[in-house]
Order: structure tokens, then sequence, then C-alpha cells
């Protein structure tokens, strides 16, 4: 653009206030749409028309300063930059964007998925009519292993509850309590009781049998198995037990014994009340084994050999245990709560991200700001 242009025209009042590159003072556009490359590399893009239009015996020229050699080529690298950022990264679907969106969206996911239920106890302090609610059917198999059979059964047929030896003590038939009945099996005689449906109403409950020596069938045992069970009456898929086999009290070795005398094998069993109020409130016993406490054994060869001489020595006595936890019940439910921090982190690091792409540093130490 020369100083003669005919674009260009003197200076009036009227142009005093215009911006040079701004304002529409010469022609039909103003010079920064005329001419954008010059506009961008102009040192002031603000300057009014006086400020730059200056005329020198009666010749009228422009005094207008530009960026020139390195500092124009930094600023047309900076503006190609920007430029390309904002083509690629720019706009609502941009990158940027999109690593936000992706990012949230997993944060979101991985959280959903985290999220899990626990199973929570609490314990509370129970009373009659809730133990009254316990109508459960429950089933107990003890099996003595042995080569014995249900011939060499005696004495089952009577039911202590209270504490033996107290005021408390009371006798009645087993027959007004469980249905109970032997049956013989590879493993041994299997006593099996069953109570349908059963309210439990004593804390502590015992039941008595023996094995007796029969002619060619000794009266001898080498372990026991059980299998106690308890389901609820009214929705019979709820189903709690314990099972397990007892081959020697000992705490010291495993070592094989032989079970024969009069010393009682008292077998333990606890009763938890519960409630699950996951389950529309289902009430179901939960039996634990407790302890096993054994009777008259034998561990040396020499030691059977004279038990099976002396008559004496010629039964097995084997006392269950069932003692209900009646002072409290115990009542379940579901809680939900989430995973560790990780969706957290993962949140962190796509912001990271995304203010990365998102912002470039100018050459003046300045964030200019793209998307």
């Amino acid at each position: 653009m020369s100083p003669h242009s005919n674009g260009l025209a003197k200076t009036s009042p009227s142009t005093h206030h215009q911006q040079f590159w701004q304002d529409r003072w010469c022609g039909e556009t103003s010079l920064a749409v005329t001419y954008p490359k010059l506009f961008r590399f102009c040192q002031d893009k603000e300057a009014s028309v006086v400020e730059l239009m200056k005329s020198t015996n009666g010749v009228l020229y422009r005094n207008v300063s530009f960026f020139t050699g390195v500092h124009a080529r930094e600023l047309e690298d900076d503006q190609k930059v920007v430029t390309k950022r904002k083509t690629e990264l720019g706009g609502t679907f941009s990158i940027a964007s999109w690593i936000l969106f992706i990012g949230l969206f997993a944060a979101l996911l991985y959280q959903t998925i985290s999220k899990r239920s626990v199973e929570v106890h609490n314990i509370r302090a129970t009373n009659a009519p809730d133990l009254a609610s316990f109508v459960n059917d429950m089933e107990l198999n003890i099996t003595t292993i042995s080569s014995m059979s249900c011939s060499n059964l005696r004495g089952l047929d009577t039911l202590v509850t209270g504490n033996p030896g107290f005021i408390d003590e009371r006798f009645s038939p087993l027959s007004g309590f469980a249905n109970y009945s032997c049956h013989n099996t590879s493993q041994g005689p299997t006593i099996n009781l069953r109570c349908s449906p059963c309210k439990l109403i004593q804390d502590n409950l015992y039941i008595s049998w023996q094995f007796v020596d029969l002619s060619n069938n000794p009266a001898t045992a080498v372990g026991f198995q059980f299998n106690l069970t308890a389901r609820n009456q009214a929705n019979k898929k709820h189903v709690s037990f314990v099972c397990g086999t007892l081959k020697n009290g000992s705490s010291f070795d495993d070592k094989p014994v032989t079970f024969r005398g009069r010393d009682a094998n008292i077998l333990k069993f606890n009763l938890f009340p519960r409630i699950y109020r996951n389950l529309h409130d289902l009430r179901l016993i939960q039996p634990l084994f407790h302890e096993f406490l054994p009777g008259s054994s034998l561990y040396e060869a020499s030691q059977l050999h004279a038990s099976l001489e002396n008559s004496n020595d010629g039964l097995i006595n084997t006392t269950l245990y069932v003692n209900l936890l009646s002072a409290y019940i115990v009542e379940i439910n579901n809680q939900n709560i989430m995973g560790p921090g990780f969706g957290d982190t993962v949140i962190n690091i796509v912001l990271y991200l995304w203010y990365c792409c998102g912002s470039t540093v100018g050459k003046q130490g300045q964030y200019v700001f793209v998307c």
C-alpha cells in the first residue's frame, strides 16, 4: 500500500477519533478486513487515523510499525498453532471434549460396577414373643462310624431339659419333642431326629443313647459324622446347616482312637436365631457345631484287647447337647458401599488431560484457551 494509493484519503475532522485499522474511513470496509495479513503484524492495532497518517511538504503518508524478522515469524507460527488447535480441539465435539466425556463416563461406569453390598449383622436383645416366632423344621443325623448296627442301640427315648443336677432339670419322653429312628448305613448306625414344626423355648436340651456289646459284634467306634439342618417352614427353600466328621478329640495329634467305655462322648451344638431383613424378615435358626468332648477312648491295640475282655467296658455312651442362644437375636441386612477411590483418580487424570489439551502457552507466558 503506497503513500499515494488511490484507496487513501486526506484526513478530515471526522477522522480524528476513528481507528486506523478497524473503522471504515477509507473505502467500504476497514483496513483490517481489506489487508488482514498487514493487520496481523502491525504493532498498534488500536491507533487512530490521526496518529498514523502524517503530512510532510504536502505529501500524505502513513507511519505504521510492523513486526519484522524473527518477531513476524514467531507471530505467524503462533497464529498457525492457534488456528490448528482451534481446528483440532475447538467446538462441541472436540478431542478435549471427547476426552472429558469418555473419562467421566469410564469413572461413572467403574463406580457402578464396583458398587457392591455387604452383609451387616446387628445383635439385639430378644424376648419370648420373638423366640415364639421362630418356627423351623429341624433334622439331625448322627452316624457312629463303626461295624455296629442299630441292633446295638439302647436308651434313645428320653429328653432332658434345664441344667442337669439342678432344680430346673426336667425329664420328658423324646417322642413329645421329635420323631426319632435308627437306620443302618455303610458307615454304621445313623440316629435320625426330626422336629417339625420345632419351637425351641428351652435353652438347654440333652438327648443320650448308647450302643452295647452283642455276640460277635462288640461296641466299638472310630468316629462320628453329623449333619444338623434348619429349614424355614413357610419358605422351605431357605436352609441353614452344619456338618462334619469327628475322629479324634485330642488337641495335640490326629492319632486314630477307638471309642469304647462308660464315659460319654458329648457333641455340643449352638443354635442362633436370625432374622434376615434382606429376605422379607425371614426367621431361620443357624446351627453351629461348638465342641466335641470325647469320652472313653483307646489309643493302643493292647488297651483295646483288654477292653474287649472286660464286660464293664462293653458300651459306647453318646450325648447330644443343644444350646439355644435365646438372649440375643441376630438381624441381617444388606448395605451398599462404593468401591475404592479409583474412580476419583480417573476423574483427576481426565481433568488434567483435558486441561493440557485445552490450553497452550503463548510466547509472552500467558495462557491462550482455544476450546
